[in-house]
């Protein structure tokens, strides 16, 4: 129910007040007619949305605000890098209208279940056309998203009756990385080094080939054994393509959500620096590489890791699950 509604019910009301107190048929004509164009309003309004067809293009990647927490938190965090993190979540869609006959008129696009910041109003659209649109979120908490369906609605074509639509979105899932935050150095693993294996080797000096990682420079690829048929390999000139840096998550001190933003700062800082940097889960082979693809893999990871409500002690949980038992007893006992 939108203003324009509420006065075009109070027209109506008033209207026909005044046919029945003075009995004015012209006055109940023009009250019926105002329902009619209401009714006509609304299959208008419903046809115009029909045929409208929205998919996801991306959900652009976005940071989590910062979260409080307790412990070992340095005073002096900031933003990594010193840069402004992006918090907004930005939807591209692509919009189609798909209908044979007649277009689409004042859609406005927005997301239940999101804060919507500003939504999308979409052109006019002729048979056949198609455009993007982007529609922007409220920071969300770290974590998995999901984007379960997109509403549709128009005031065409009087302006008095608003007409909504909702059409699915498959379940299109989008991760918000942790709010990355730069500190002190953190510790690495012992096993690897600053440069392994590169003592007493010159910087121009070929040192040997590794297996390209998506996203890095092609300008060192050894394209002759891509054309005889073998992988893209790429090749290592003194020590600088072995330089590694691998951080393990076990032995990264404080919460869960602070460990999350300080990892997430220092890849940051890593893949800035031009290194080959990687992260080691428990129970996970460890991830060394470079380049926005595997930046982009990592802080994904760092998305998906579970809240640390969620990983208590499954004991305290049983506990406190029986405690309204023992809350009892003594109360008996008393």
């Amino acid at each position: 129910m939108t203003a324009g509604t509420w006065r075009l019910l109070a027209i109506i009301v008033a209207t026909i007040y005044a046919a029945a107190s003075q009995n004015n048929g012209p006055a109940y004509l023009l009250a019926f007619g105002l329902v009619a164009m209401g009714c006509v309003g609304l299959l208008y309004g419903w046809r115009n949305l029909a045929e409208v067809e929205v998919r996801v293009i991306e959900v652009m990647p976005a940071f989590a605000p910062p979260v409080a927490v307790t412990g070992e938190e340095p005073a002096e965090e900031a933003a990594a890098d010193g840069e402004e993190v992006p918090e907004r979540v930005r939807v591209r869609l692509a919009v189609r209208q798909v209908g044979e006959r007649g277009g689409c008129y004042g859609v406005r696009l927005s997301l239940p279940g999101f804060e919507v910041v500003s939504g999308a109003e979409l052109p006019p659209l002729a048979t056949g056309e198609a455009c993007e649109a982007v529609v922007t979120l409220a920071p969300l908490p770290r974590g998995v998203h999901r984007l379960e369906e997109i509403a549709l609605s128009s005031l065409y074509p009087f302006g008095f009756l608003q007409v909504t639509q909702r059409t699915s979105l498959g379940g299109r899932e989008f991760p918000v990385y942790p709010h990355p935050v730069s500190g002190g150095e953190l510790p690495l693993r012992a096993d690897f080094g600053d440069r392994l294996g590169t003592e007493g080797v010159r910087g121009d000096d070929f040192v040997g080939l590794r297996r390209y990682q998506p996203g890095e420079s092609q300008r060192h690829v050894d394209w002759k054994a891509v054309a005889r048929g073998h992988v893209m390999q790429v090749k290592q000139f003194g020590g600088d393509a072995l330089k590694v840096s691998l951080l393990d998550w076990e032995n990264l001190p404080g919460e869960v959500e602070w460990k999350l933003s300080r990892v997430a700062g220092w890849l940051l800082e890593k893949e800035k620096a031009g290194e080959r940097y990687g992260l080691a889960f428990p129970g996970g082979a460890p991830s060394l590489g470079q380049g926005q693809a595997h930046l982009a893999d990592l802080l994904e990871r760092l998305a998906r890791y579970p809240a640390q409500e969620a990983r208590r002690d499954p004991a305290a949980r049983r506990r406190k699950g029986w405690s309204f038992l023992r809350r009892g007893k003594r109360e008996g006992a008393r």
